[in-house]
């Protein structure tokens, strides 16, 4: 995957809260969608804990 494009775009900052827009090159569905997109979000979540970067608790 280290050769297809990979993206991150910020597309809202608000006083508290910055949203951003994550897009990658998915090569292989085999196991179906959901379990890799619960992979992906749980990855990116645990690299902002990590970098001490607090996740809202609401989603608006």
């Amino acid at each position: 995957m280290a050769s297809q494009p990979r993206n991150v775009l910020i597309t809202s900052l608000k006083e508290d809260c910055v949203t951003l827009e994550v897009s990658l090159w998915i090569n292989d569905l085999d196991r179906g969608r959901k379990p890799l997109i619960s992979e992906l979000l749980f990855g990116i979540g645990m690299g902002l804990r990590e970098a001490n970067i607090r996740l809202n608790d609401t989603d608006d």
